[in-house]
């Protein structure tokens, strides 16, 4: 049996420029002696920074940053150590750092080399789940603890094994030979996510030049909106549900002040022209019993998307519960669709409603607010 041992140098931004660092207060990591460790799912992760990781403009030494109080860092290393491996693995593992095949080996009609190249494709999608795990409890953790709002979480979705050891330069070592390629074959799959942009059209143009000459701000509807927007992009989804179901209440209680008869049933279309408002109604009921109940009963079924409402009484228990219970963040998917309902209701009373700041605005279309299209 054999050791196994993969080291991943980890950028902080996944951009070329290195324009995002973590910054240490006055002092830096010793490197792997100060590492920090974790075991999970029967693999051993290490993460550590030296000063080989100092982001240095030119000219500057690492005794200038720590003299001005922040140290930034542009990546930082991770490395795995495996259980132990068996000789025939150890040697596809070394054969592979050189050959670099991938499809033909996982769909050879040799058993035995088949058999080898899926062992080593789990055991390097095992190694990606632990990493990812790793680098971003880290530096969510960086991101809400120590406000480095900069800070962006990856992916954990899929098969990421070619494009994550290409951005880590992932090398892998066994027992105490010179380390090699960590290259384990898999079948690469892209995935294209169609975004919409929610571009200004030339009405809103028009409108703009009063808007800020009157020194107005947008509206907090929208602000909302895009900042759950960009936490659902950055994997802060528990965030993201909060400051979407927050949008919802914030356009609910607009709505109520100042309902457009045009977007209500027809029966109370009336009233309110009359000077009615639903204000009251609401403060009685409360958010949750509003959106659920009184919405269906005031809005046109035109107006009140019945599946986007579905799920966003749904986002409003999960967001309960995270917000007084401390509960976890369901996964990615589920995420995505209840804020996406928090989105679609917004808009809808946002539209229906008479009195505006600014709009009515139109959230931008995202992986946030509408599936990917793949």
């Amino acid at each position: 049996m054999h050791s196994l041992t993969i080291r991943h140098r980890v950028p902080v931004s996944e951009e070329s420029d290195d324009s995002n660092c973590v910054y240490f207060d006055r002092w830096l990591p010793g490197g792997q002696e100060q590492a920090l460790r974790l075991k999970r799912e029967g693999l051993q992760a290490s993460l550590w920074v030296d000063s080989s990781c100092v982001r240095l403009y030119p000219g500057e030494r690492i005794e200038d940053q720590l003299s001005r109080g922040s140290v930034g860092v542009s990546h930082f290393f991770v490395e795995i150590a495996t259980g132990p491996i068996s000789a025939d693995l150890a040697r596809f593992i070394r054969e592979q750092a050189k050959s670099r095949r991938q499809r033909e080996v996982l769909e050879s009609t040799d058993a035995g080399t088949r058999s080898l190249a899926q062992d080593h494709r789990a055991l390097g999608l095992q190694v990606q789940k632990t990493l990812l795990h790793t680098v971003n409890g880290f530096l969510s953790w960086a991101y809400a603890e120590k406000q480095q709002y900069w800070l962006n979480t990856r992916s954990e979705t899929g098969d990421q094994l070619n494009s994550i050891n290409a951005l880590t330069g992932a090398s892998a070592q066994i027992d105490t030979e010179p380390r090699i390629l960590w290259c384990p074959p898999t079948v690469d799959s892209i995935h294209i996510v169609l975004r919409a942009k929610a571009g200004i059209t030339a009405a809103e143009w028009e409108a703009l030049g009063p808007f800020l000459q009157a020194g107005k701000r947008p509206s907090l509807v929208g602000e909302l909106v895009s900042n759950a927007d960009r936490l659902m992009t950055l994997g802060h989804h528990r965030a993201a549900l909060i400051e979407a179901v927050a949008a919802m209440e914030v356009a609910l209680n607009a709505f109520a002040a100042a309902p457009d008869p045009n977007a209500l049933n027809p029966s109370l279309a009336e009233a309110i022209r009359a000077g009615r408002t639903f204000r009251d109604d609401v403060k009685h009921l409360g958010v949750t019993a509003s959106i659920r109940y009184l919405l269906p009963v005031l809005l046109l079924p035109t107006a009140l998307p019945t599946d986007a409402h579905a799920s966003a009484s749904v986002s409003l228990d999960v967001r309960h519960n995270i917000v007084h219970n401390g509960s976890r963040m369901p996964n990615r998917e589920k995420a995505q669709t209840m804020v996406a309902g928090c989105f679609r209701i917004a808009r809808a009373l946002t539209r229906a409603t008479k009195k505006l700041e600014w709009g009515p605005f139109d959230p931008a279309v995202s992986i946030a607010s509408t599936p990917p299209t793949t």
